[in-house]
């Protein structure tokens, strides 16, 4: 989850206006309402399910990855990955880009959690699962170029 974030922070970090942080690294007071104003700019639907996306297929990501790479047998945080199914099913983005990168992420979702038999079929699973993530982050960072507002979104 926070490696997708992480991915998304430093993708958009050039979306914003130059950034004018102070020697801590926080935004003054005053870019921070302006970014939450611009923020506001996308639908709530849109903003929920940016976000959403992003977070299980990040979390999808961290649970295929060490299996396609052959570092494990077993997938890991499947009941997380469950619980996230049940998220991405309820969203309703209005933006036709988000809702087709909800429907590619149930669909991975779908087949990552269904059950596997024997380490070749569930190291293929995993790497179907990589390669739909990688679809979808192209997505949102098409969707994030298309909306610069969605810097507002990345947790500082």
């Amino acid at each position: 989850m926070l490696l997708c974030l992480s991915v998304f922070a430093a993708h958009l970090v050039g979306c914003g206006d130059g950034g004018s942080a102070t020697r801590n690294g926080e935004r003054p007071h005053a870019e921070r309402g302006a970014s939450q104003r611009r923020s506001a700019e996308i639908p709530h639907a849109d903003r929920t399910a940016f976000y959403e996306i992003a977070t299980v297929s990040g979390s999808l990501r961290l649970s295929a990855a060490p299996v396609a790479l052959g570092q494990t047998d077993r997938p890991t945080n499947r009941a997380e990955l469950a619980a996230a199914r049940s998220r991405v099913a309820a969203l309703r983005p209005r933006d036709r880009q988000l809702s087709t990168l909800r429907a590619k992420l149930r669909a991975a979702l779908a087949i990552d959690l269904r059950p596997v038999h024997g380490l070749a079929a569930i190291r293929q699973a995993a790497r179907r699962a990589l390669h739909a993530t990688d679809v979808i982050n192209a997505g949102l960072r098409s969707y994030a170029a298309r909306h610069p507002a969605t810097a507002a979104l990345i947790p500082e």
